[in-house]
């Protein structure tokens, strides 16, 4: 079982992803965080296997949360999940130490296949 932490700031974005997380069987959602200062204080907390980290989120954007919680919990996988495609955006997620990265188009079976996949460290 994968225990994630989401942390999305689009309510309705929030709740489609948490359902299709409870649908998996391979998947166990920890909790949710609508911006990232309250990600930073749950992956604290919590310690989840994996993250899904939106950028776009207010307080704290999630490349500077991304780096947060690396500081604090390196095995933690972080997959960037958002509808910025920019070069910048994908490279500074990287340096903060995201593991993965996907558009928020990807189809529900990405969705899951990515978070199995950076929670492998593939």
């Amino acid at each position: 079982m994968i225990n994630v932490l989401l942390v999305e700031d689009h309510e309705l974005d929030r709740m489609g992803l948490s359902m299709l997380l409870d649908k998996s069987e391979e998947i166990n959602l920890m909790a949710e965080a609508a911006d990232g200062l309250d990600g930073v204080k749950k992956a604290r907390e919590l310690a989840p296997d994996v993250i899904l980290m939106d950028i776009g989120l207010p307080n704290m954007d999630g490349i500077e949360a991304t780096q947060r919680i690396k500081e604090f919990l390196p095995e933690t996988k972080i997959l960037i999940f958002t509808s910025r495609d920019s070069e910048h955006d994908i490279f500074e997620s990287f340096k903060a130490g995201a593991d993965g990265y996907i558009m928020k188009g990807a189809s529900p079976e990405q969705t899951i296949s990515a978070i199995k996949a950076v929670n492998e460290g593939v």
